[in-house]
């Protein structure tokens, strides 16, 4: 056990916090010669006497190059990406790690929590920017974005109605510097949420079945050439 000094994400104080740890083993993936390392750490907050509990992960695809000035060499050392596990109010599952918009609503969420109720209304507006991303939406403005969103038919009316709201007072929040108390930061926390999981969600069924339908067509083609040899 060690004592640090970092940032409590439930009072947002810099205090003093107790850490303890795991380590897993290292995952190593043959077919490709990719490791993995994840360190579980849980914090001790001595200010407001919260728990919180993070993960750490290290792979060799994510390795830094630094050149020492004194010896003229280079080594090679993995960076670290951080994840907060404990607290969060949505969690989102393995099946959305590859998406950009989840990771950043998370972000908001650690926002709200500390009380910066404008500034994770802004976060939420960045989420809503990711999620165009995640849907390899990428030109024009956000209000352009949010609609094509709806012309491809990634946002049904409800889900557009969702996205221009959260742009609205992200905007408010991001350019005027407006002023939101807790209950309408905290609705717009919830309606992000929900219009990242509900987007993606539909994204990934959509591609089970899309993956489904390939294997189904190629098996009928099988049969079809079976049939016809047998004739």
């Amino acid at each position: 056990m060690s004592n640090n000094e970092k940032r409590c994400p439930h009072c947002n104080e810099k205090t003093l916090i107790k850490i303890t740890e795991g380590k897993s083993p290292t995952i190593n993936h043959s077919e490709s010669d990719v490791w993995e390392e994840y360190c579980w750490k849980i914090l001790f907050c001595n200010d407001c006497k919260q728990v919180s509990v993070i993960q750490e992960s290290y792979s060799s695809e994510n390795i830094k190059e630094v050149y020492d000035e004194e010896t003229k060499e280079f080594s090679y050392i993995p960076e670290v990406s951080t994840e907060l596990l404990y607290p969060q109010i949505k969690q989102f599952g393995m099946g959305y790690k590859h998406f950009k918009s989840p990771r950043i609503y998370q972000e908001a969420i650690h926002l709200f929590k500390c009380k910066l109720y404008e500034e994770s209304v802004s976060k939420c507006r960045k989420a809503l920017e990711a999620l165009c991303l995640d849907f390899k939406i990428k030109k024009g403005k956000l209000e352009k974005r949010i609609l094509v969103m709806k012309e491809k038919e990634y946002f049904d009316e409800i889900l557009f109605n969702w996205a221009e709201i959260i742009r609205f007072f992200g905007n408010q929040a991001t350019h005027d510097y407006h002023e939101y108390h807790e209950n309408i930061a905290k609705n717009i926390i919830d309606l992000t949420g929900a219009l990242i999981e509900y987007s993606l969600e539909l994204r990934l069924r959509k591609f089970k079945v899309n993956e489904q339908f390939k294997y189904l067509t190629q098996e009928k083609k099988k049969i079809d050439e079976k049939t016809v040899m047998e004739l």
